[in-house]
């Protein structure tokens, strides 16, 4: 049939030889051909067609060889098969990333993505961050080819069927099926960061707003959220198991990048929820507990106060230092009154003419309550504020200073008229130096 059947291919040929469509094979025909396949190179069938399926299909094998059986059991069979070697440094430019650094699986289509460990001695593990919407319909992780190298001359050691760790420093990836679509992405980690997990996952979080997820950790798992649409991340739920003994934190970006836990919740502390996490990722550590989270990437009732609810708000900068520090923030709800409660616990400021600005307004009074904080400090005690709108702003350019301020909200003791113009004439003028 115009291949050799004991010698290796090694060049580019179509089967049946010189055939440019479909062509019968006779009942019976049972070969198997072994194609060998340079270091830098892949094998490429561009069309297989089989019994009139004449859109044909692709599939591609990687170093060092490949093999093709072809076995017929009736006379009405038709194929054709193009077979190309494609070589990949040539084909696919490299793009680097740290570990820790998110990367887009659709780049795998043009690009090879070259992970690198962050010391010599340290080794890569890399994770799928399938999209949480559509987990089960993304063929691409199966298909792309994973290298245990700084580049696509390595060994070829499997596919991102599953998180794939190196032998060295680095691991690189190419996916030659360039027309296949992809919305996972990719996050490595040093591998030593990840040994103190049982268990670790990530998801990404597509264009969908709300997302639900029940969790459980017999001693200590760790999930990394991607929201690579938003750079926002509301946590609005948290429910933990009725004989809860563990904790659910949140820190930055991923377990490479940070091991600090920002926010950490146990049973007894759900009710400072909704929280913002001001960042496109974090990663949840959940120890010895189950819990059921709800995780939104829009605002929804953010900014509405109640009565017990609490929170904290940060610099963006402080969840991820490629950001700015400032930020504003407000509560507001003009047919009640509140008092406020806030306390700064961090503020830093590198840079003349930064401040922090925290104030209230009610509907009955024209001046407001203001805080104003003109110097670095920590750790200030509460104070109070009454009003039907709290306002918060950090008036930072850089990606240096920081600030974190603890607020809650109580029901309010003072008339709407009293409470707001006392407060205005004892607050307007205190600064903070």
């Amino acid at each position: 049939m115009g291949l050799p059947k004991k010698t290796p291919i090694t060049t580019a040929r179509t089967f049946p030889a010189n055939a440019t469509k479909l062509t019968s094979i006779p009942q019976g025909f049972n070969c198997n051909y072994t194609i060998s396949i340079p270091v830098d190179s892949f094998k490429n069938n561009v069309k297989v067609g089989i019994v009139n399926i004449d859109t044909g299909a692709e599939y591609n094998y990687g170093p060092t060889s490949g093999s093709l059986a072809i076995v017929t059991t009736t006379n009405m069979s038709q194929l054709l098969i193009d077979l190309k070697f494609i070589n990949v440094a040539a084909t696919y430019t490299p793009r680097n990333f740290n570990t820790g650094q998110p990367a887009s699986l659709q780049g795998a289509r043009v690009s090879a993505l070259v992970f690198a460990a962050s010391t010599p001695n340290e080794k890569v593990f890399l994770t799928t961050c399938f999209n949480y919407s559509n987990p089960q319909n993304d063929p691409v992780p199966w298909f792309t080819f994973v290298y245990d190298g700084k580049n696509t001359n390595a060994p070829l050691i499997g596919t991102l069927n599953k998180g794939i760790k190196s032998s060295g420093q680095y691991l690189t990836i190419v996916n030659p099926y360039q027309s296949t679509m992809s919305d996972s992405y990719l996050i490595a980690n040093d591998l030593s960061k990840l040994s103190q997990f049982d268990i670790y996952s990530c998801w990404s979080l597509g264009k969908q707003f709300q997302y639900s997820f029940s969790l459980t950790a017999t001693k200590k798992n760790a999930y990394t959220f991607l929201a690579m649409y938003n750079d926002e991340i509301y946590i609005n739920k948290l429910a933990f198991g009725q004989n809860s003994i563990g904790s659910a934190s949140f820190s930055p970006l991923s377990p490479t990048t940070s091991t600090n836990a920002m926010l950490t919740y146990r049973k007894n502390t759900t009710n400072c929820l909704p929280q913002l996490i001001p960042a496109t990722m974090t990663t949840l550590v959940l120890q010895q507990d189950n819990i059921n989270l709800n995780i939104s990437l829009d605002r929804g009732d953010y900014n509405q106060p109640f009565v017990g609810r609490c929170g904290y708000l940060y610099s963006p900068s402080e969840w991820d230092g490629r950001q700015k520090a400032g930020f504003s923030f407000y509560l507001d709800d003009s047919s009640v009154q509140y008092t406020f409660q806030t306390a700064v616990q961090e503020l830093k400021l590198t840079a003349p003419g930064e401040n922090l600005q925290i104030w209230s307004r009610t509907t009955s009074a024209t001046v407001p309550s203001n805080l104003t904080y003109i110097n670095t400090l920590n750790n200030q005690p509460l104070e109070t504020l009454v009003g039907n709108t709290l306002n918060v702003v950090f008036n930072s350019n850089t990606a240096t200073s920081m600030t974190k301020v603890y607020f809650n909200v109580q029901k309010s003791s003072f008339s709407a008229t009293f409470g707001g113009f006392f407060l205005a004439l004892v607050c307007a003028m205190k600064v903070f130096i």
